[in-house]
This record gives C-alpha cells, structure tokens and sequence, in this order.
C-alpha cells in the first residue's frame, strides 16, 4: 500500500513537471508561416520587428508571431506636439471583435498591435477626436505614427433650399487644415445633421455640396448655441430638368418615395410627383426609386439616354413593381454549427453611382442594408432587394487557427429563404506559389506580396495585407506563402512606384505558378488657369469607357471614381493601365480631353495637365 502510494506520487510529479515544461516559451502550437525562396533562416519576432522599424527588408518571417499581428509604437500629442496621456487608441475601421487598443501612457506612447498594413491610428476615447491619424506604411519603416487628437464637440443643423424646404443627401465635410483629418456626414431626408466630434479647435471650415446646387462654404465657430442652418442656392450650370410620378403596384401615388439618379436625390411629393435636376452621370448611370416595404423602380442605363443640351426631359412614370423581397440564411461550420458574429455581405448589390465616387447601393438605400453580421443563431436577412439574384460573402475568424475564412454562395434569386453557407474547417495548409512582374514581363525583386483581407472596393483596406501571412519575393520575382487557410483567398502584391494588385483564388483555384503583375504609376495633376470658370471634376476614360483612376494621397494607391475638382484643382492622381484620356466637365458638360499621361521614370516625376 505505501509503496502504491509513493508510486501515485511520483506519477503526479511528473505530469506537473511534464505541463510547465509544455507551457514553456517556445513550445507553442504550431502558427501559419510564411516563407521566401530567398532565404530558409527567420529571425525571432523581436529581431523582424527592429528590421522593420529600421526601414530595411528582410524576407523571413516571425519566427514566433505575436497573437494579431505586428506590433507597432507610436505617440499620442496635440495639436502643438505636446504628449497626450492615458488615451485610448486604436486601428481605424478595424472590424475584429474585439479590437485591440492600447493606451497612450505619460509620454504620449503606445504599441498596439496592428493585424494588416497599411493603415491608420486613431483616438478611440470618449470626449475626444482625431486631427490627424498616424499612418502605417505597408513594411513599417523608421518614422513612428504619431496621432494629433483635440478635444471632442458635436455640431448639428439643417439644409435646406430658399423656400425653406429641406435638401436631403447633401454632403458636408468640415477640415481643420491642409494635412488635417476631415469629418464628413450627410443630411437626412428632412436635411437634418449631426456631427458627433468635431475637433475644438479655432479655425474649423464648412463645405456644404449637392448636385444642382452652389457649394456652401463658411468658417465654424465652436461650441454652436443654436441650430446651423444651411441655406443652398439652386446653381448657375443646373442640369436637364426631369419631372415624373411615382407610383404604388396598384398605380395609387406614392409620396415620400426617393428617386435617385446618380448623387442627385429628390422625394415624391403629393401624388407622388418629383422634380430633379440631372447631375453629372455616367452612361450606365439608373434612375431609381425607392419605398419603404416595395421593390425598386430601376431604369438601368438612364444616363445614356440625358442630352446635356436640353433644358427639360421627357417625364418619367416610375412604378414600384411589387412587395419588398428579402433574402434570409445561415452561416454554420461544417459540422453543423452557427457561427455568430460573421459578416455577410451582397457581393453585388446595384450601384447609384457606378461611374462616380459614391459607394452608395439601390438595396441599402431606404433603410436596408447591404452588409451585416449573424446572430446567435447565425442567421441573417436581406430586405428591400431588386427581383434579380445576389452573391453573398461571408466572413469570420476561426478560432482555432485565427485565420480569417471566407465563403461565397452561388448567385441566389431574391426572395429565396434559408439560404446556407457552410465554412469547411480553417485548417491552414495550402501552399501559394507564383511570381511579380511589371507591365512588361520584368521580374520585381523584395515586393511586398499576401494575403489580404476582405475589403469593400475602393476602400482603404482593399490593398492592404495581413501581417502574419506575407512575404516578399526573391530576385527572379518569386514568392511562396505557407499555411494559407482554406476558402476563398486575396492575394496582394504592392510596391513603390507601381499600382498594387489584388487576384483573388477560389478555394478549388490552383495555387502554384500564380503571376501577379504590376503597373507603373502615370502620376499626374490638374490644374485650372485663372481667369476662367473651373471645371468642377474629371474622369479617365479607355476603349470600354470609364477607365481606372487612382488617388495618390495616402500612404499607397487608392482605386477612385470621377474626381471632383476643389476651385479647379485636383490632388495628386494616377491612371489607370487601361486609360486612354483625361476627360473635364463642368456640370454635364464636356469641356476638354487630354492624352492620359505616361509611364513615369522617376520618384515624384508627375504630369500638369492645365485648362484651358
């Protein structure tokens, strides 16, 4: 009996001593990983993060990567540069849940970490706004974020036409100066807004913009003791007048209903009549109207059908063809279980907009939605849809190899309920294989190349990659990517000087011998001579139409619409690979073409293009 007693003693010592030594620095589970060609050593997570932070490359990758991602300091001051204690901070837009923040300790600084670059640095803290956000470079170099941040104070109002009447979807955007975070919000249906946090700050500017409509622009002094009242002025270059009705199923009026063409906006009045002037559009341009609880009266390509030159069109009956059509679902794993909190997205709902810089969508329009999370039971449910059908994206962490998984459905008619979407397991164990070259089949050597994360186009985030899955590639232009999770992948490669790249691979997609090429940048500005009335935007247009434009901006390439002119003048702009011209308007207008600018030879080498 004592001798089985000393026995169980020593089994018990054992399996204490066998835990610590499992629980030991080093012996974690194993992590995805990423590796080049151009090297088999990786160097400890300390060393890669004093790499980067030194500004230099290197092809290896975390040895023992932190939980998120990388781990970037940084400092928190005012506007005079004095350090800015015990604030929150956090990545901007940054949808995990929950999402890491850090607190700005005496001095100002802090390390947060960052799970994809680039992006920006923000002030999370009640009270408090952002002046200007610290940026984060693709490869983190010497220079430390440093976010500038003001007390908090909310300002809200009215716009409204001379006769009093409210102006919805106006656009205002208040800046605090060049260099300076900009608040922007729009006016509801009765033209009323509201701003949560603008900066107190002494010289604030307000710019108040609607198509059909002179820009309103006024200095802001803070705190306001009343209402601000916007009063917009119908505009000297009004585009064609278009007068119409709206109407029920039955053909009963509907009053209160939107009609929408382009970024111009208007509401039904009695006997569900409207009057719009016609901004700027595109061609592909619809002419929609929307009601709470119907389907959307579409008329797709309306912009194709607008002569500038006219002074009234013909008038327009829109009838809302039937009830509203939703589309309901789940999202499970492949055992069966929901997955709560999962973003679902329409992949492709109906833009209003589709040539111009709006992001905004016929579905979402009215009180719907187009993007939205599961619940408990890992439902979701679409409404207000078009009778057509819709891809769904889903997306979420797994929690077992914290990779972000992905799926997309088959394109499901609207109406159609209990769709499921099934996350097959996020083991992470496919290999990428491929090369980067430029336009002209040139292998790029130490090209940042990843994954990328799922991201709204010409958003942001749409170029940036993951920190824990990315590379670089070796002198002949190749990369390799281990451990990439399973479902639908982004694939990301960007480099200085060149138009970054996003190939996305289905989960049955074939991993190896991928290309991704690269553009060169074709920089360029536009400026308006004085003494002539400025065109107020531009677009870049190829052998289909509209061609790409991208802002040069932020801290790398950012896919843009048309580009509105401020006085006449643009920001720093790149073409597109399949632009051809440069085209101004004013209004509807055409005023000018310009041959799209070439290939640039050299850092911060950019085209003028000056009219007239």
């Amino acid at each position: 009996m004592r001798s089985r007693s000393l026995f169980l003693a020593l089994l018990a010592a054992f399996a204490l001593a066998l835990a610590l030594w499992i629980s030991l620095p080093g012996r974690k589970s194993p992590e995805p990983t990423v590796t080049s060609p151009a090297t088999t050593t990786r160097p400890a997570a300390s060393e890669t993060v004093r790499a980067e932070q030194a500004g230099t490359r290197t092809t290896a990758t975390l040895e023992t990567p932190p939980p998120d991602g990388l781990l970037v300091a940084g400092r928190v001051v005012d506007l005079a540069g004095a350090a800015l204690p015990d604030l929150a901070v956090g990545v901007r837009g940054d949808e995990r849940d929950p999402a890491p923040v850090a607190r700005s300790g005496d001095d100002g600084r802090f390390e947060l970490l960052l799970e994809s670059t680039p992006c920006e640095i923000e002030v999370l803290e009640p009270g408090w706004t952002t002046v200007r956000f610290g940026q984060v470079a693709l490869a983190s170099g010497a220079e430390e974020p440093v976010v500038v941040a003001a007390r908090a104070v909310a300002l809200e109002g009215q716009v409204v036409e001379p006769s009093g009447d409210p102006l919805a979807r106006a656009s205002l955007v208040v800046r605090a100066g060049s260099g300076l975070a900009e608040f922007s919000v729009r006016s509801g249906a009765a033209g009323r807004f509201r701003f949560e946090a603008l900066p107190s700050l002494a010289k604030l500017r307000l710019r108040t913009t609607l198509e059909g409509w002179q820009t309103d622009e006024r200095e802001l002094t803070l705190p306001a003791g009343e209402l601000l009242r916007i009063v917009l002025t119908p505009a000297d270059s009004l585009g064609p007048l278009l007068e119409g009705t709206v109407v029920h199923p039955d053909g009963t009026p509907a009053p209160g209903a939107l009609v929408s063409l382009g970024a111009v906006r208007t509401l039904a009045g009695e006997q569900g009549r409207f009057r719009l002037h016609c901004g700027w559009c595109t061609p592909e341009t619809p002419l929609v109207a929307r009601a709470r609880g119907y389907q959307p009266a579409i008329v797709a390509g309306y912009g194709k059908t607008i002569d500038p030159q006219l002074r009234t069109l013909p008038p327009e009956r829109l009838q809302l063809p039937g009830p509203e059509l939703v589309l309901t679902g789940r999202v499970v794993d492949a055992s069966g279980a929901p997955q709560k909190g999962w973003h679902v997205r329409i992949e492709d709902p109906t833009a209003l907009d589709p040539g111009g810089r709006s992001r905004d969508y016929v579905e979402s329009e009215t009180g719907g939605r187009d993007e939205l999370r599961t619940d408990a039971q890992g439902d979701f449910r679409f409404s207000g849809l078009a009778a057509r059908a819709y891809t769904l994206l889903a997306w979420g962490r797994d929690r077992a190899s914290r990779s972000e998984l992905v799926v997309r459905s088959e394109p499901v008619p609207a109406g159609t309920r209990n769709v499921l979407l099934r996350v097959e397991g996020g083991a992470a164990g496919r290999v990428l294989r491929g090369r980067v070259v430029d336009e002209t089949g040139t292998a790029l050597a130490a090209v940042n190349v990843g994954l990328g994360r799922v991201a709204a186009p010409r958003s942001p985030a749409e170029f940036a990659l993951q920190s824990r899955l990315r590379t670089q590639t070796d002198a002949d232009g190749r990369f390799e990517i281990l451990g990439a999770p399973a479902g639908v992948l982004y694939l990301v490669a960007a480099e200085p000087g060149f138009l970054p790249q996003r190939l996305e691979l289905s989960p049955d997609a074939p991993a190896a011998a991928l290309t991704l090429r690269l553009d060169s940048l074709r920089p360029f500005r536009f400026v308006s001579e004085e003494g002539a009335a400025p065109p107020d935007r531009l677009r870049a247009v190829g052998p289909a139409g509209s061609a790409e434009l991208w802002s040069l901006a932020g801290a790398q390439p950012a896919r843009t619409g048309v580009e509105l002119l401020i006085e006449g003048r643009s920001a720093r702009l790149s073409a597109g690979p399949d632009a051809r011209e440069i085209v101004l308007y004013r209004g509807l207008t055409e005023l000018a073409r310009f041959p799209a600018p070439a290939r640039s030879s050299g850092a911060g080498e950019e085209t003028i293009l000056r009219w007239p």
